[in-house]
């Protein structure tokens, strides 16, 4: 928060804050949104649906296994650590977030619900 306590202000009405969970539940919307801000038309993202992109070939050597992957790719909330995380594994990892979470919209319990998508919303 501190980093962005100090970005916001510099960036104004330019800042725009996206939580995975809201781009996975609308990804040409969230996207478009962001490129639009960047003077880039919304229709030159390579989506083929409103969750399905093509993705060409990269010369990456590094990062996610995907990374290689081309064609259609469907983007979709991964939502398998919320099976697969015990619960004190899942403990570590939420008290040291715990002063951000209520900033960023998430709440605390067992099985954290998604909030409504926040798209346009600025920290002030």
């Amino acid at each position: 928060m501190v980093a962005e306590s100090m970005i916001q202000p510099v960036l104004g009405p330019r800042y725009l804050s996206l939580r995975y969970e809201d781009v996975m539940a609308s990804p040409r919307d969230q996207l478009g949104a962001v490129v639009q801000r960047l003077g880039i038309s919304a229709g030159d993202l390579p989506f083929c649906s409103s969750n399905e992109v093509v993705l060409g070939p990269t010369h990456t050597v590094a990062g996610n296994p995907n990374r290689m992957g081309t064609g259609v790719v469907r983007l979709e909330l991964d939502a398998e650590w919320k099976r697969a995380l015990r619960g004190a594994d899942r403990w570590k990892a939420t008290v040291p977030a715990l002063p951000m979470m209520h900033h960023f919209g998430y709440g605390v319990r067992s099985r954290p619900e998604i909030p409504p998508n926040r798209l346009g919303t600025f920290r002030v």
